[in-house]
């Protein structure tokens, strides 16, 4: 891993060929290796999933004239106050999108000019932070916290890093792409988790048709139901009852099934900013349960108790520990 990754912005890791590699054919190796250096320096994380974003729209083409960019990011940054279509959501999450959305259409359209790509209209959060989105077509979009959205300018074409729910008009055909997969609609509402090596998607209204890279037949989920991503590639459909068939996030409620302490400990820093400790053996543990968002200490409490751990906070560092039997 390159040390002068630090003093790079999106368009410069856009520009980089090590980090295109990875974008465009990144291996488990590799994954790891970025997923420790955002550990390491999660400062950057905004910039990485913005550049990445980028990477994955660019058509390589022969070099085109050179541009003056300084002339050019003067001219941005004399435009860069332009409202975004956002707001956030919940008392407690910070409302970051007004820079970010300047800095964001800056770097696309830069990469519009340097490298003759199209623009995309990016939207992005940071750990801590929901945004509400409203999308060209009227669709609204939730967007949990570190995700990443760009959409084309009808709205009704999605590339999607992270987690958000979709209330969808009525309309064409409108997509929403990701890494591990692909959901088709016409109309309706549904929920899509891709982080890492998990792909999620679950249906509260409507139908909807979703593929995947080793599923090209795909599968068609209606209200109650959710699919998952297996290890073979498939998709594994879920009919769901109660509180399974909630979208449990909107209302600020994290709940796992079965699933690693680690996944839940990633879930718990995105959602409160910190950076949670572990022994391996202790994030290997499956969980079943939930936390709420509104208290880190509770949050803590409610995973922790059940596999008689302890926790200890200091500033933005968590550590979780075996709790002392004596």
């Amino acid at each position: 891993m390159k040390d002068i990754y630090q003093n790079y912005d999106a368009v410069q890791l856009a520009a980089d060929e090590d980090f295109i590699r990875w974008v465009k054919n990144g291996t488990p190796e590799a994954n790891a290796s970025w997923q420790s250096w955002l550990d390491r320096h999660p400062e950057k994380r905004e910039e990485v999933e913005t550049a990445r974003v980028l990477v994955q729209r660019i058509r390589f083409e022969p070099a085109k004239p050179a541009v003056d960019t300084d002339r050019l990011w003067a001219r941005i940054q004399a435009d860069k106050d332009k409202p975004a279509v956002v707001k956030p959501v919940g008392g407690r999450r910070r409302f970051l999108f007004g820079m970010a959305g300047a800095v964001a259409a800056a770097i696309a359209l830069i990469l519009f000019i340097v490298f003759g790509i199209e623009r995309p209209n990016l939207v992005s959060t940071e750990y801590q932070e929901h945004l509400a989105v409203t999308l060209p077509d009227q669709s609204q979009v939730q967007l949990n916290a570190a995700s990443t959205l760009s959409y084309d300018d009808s709205g009704r074409r999605i590339e999607l890093d992270g987690e958000a729910f979709f209330a969808v008009e009525k309309g064409s055909s409108f997509v929403v792409k990701t890494d591990r997969g692909t959901v088709e609609v016409l109309g309706t509402q549904f929920n899509v988790y891709s982080r890492n090596d998990r792909f999620r998607v679950k249906c509260t209204e409507g139908r909807v048709q979703v593929t995947a890279p080793g599923d090209a037949d795909g599968v068609i989920l209606t209200p109650g139901m959710a699919c998952e991503l297996g290890a073979d590639g498939r998709l594994v459909v879920e009919n769901l009852s109660g509180l399974e068939a909630e979208v449990d996030w909107l209302k600020d409620i994290y709940r796992f099934d079965n699933q690693p302490l680690r996944a839940v400990f990633e879930e718990i820093e995105r959602q409160f900013g910190v950076k949670i400790e572990a022994d391996a053996s202790i994030s290997s543990i499956n969980h079943v349960g939930f936390f709420e968002g509104n208290s880190l200490d509770s949050a803590l409490f409610q995973v922790t108790l059940p596999h008689n751990l302890e926790s200890s906070i200091e500033g933005k560092k968590v550590s979780i520990k075996q709790a002392d039997t004596e």
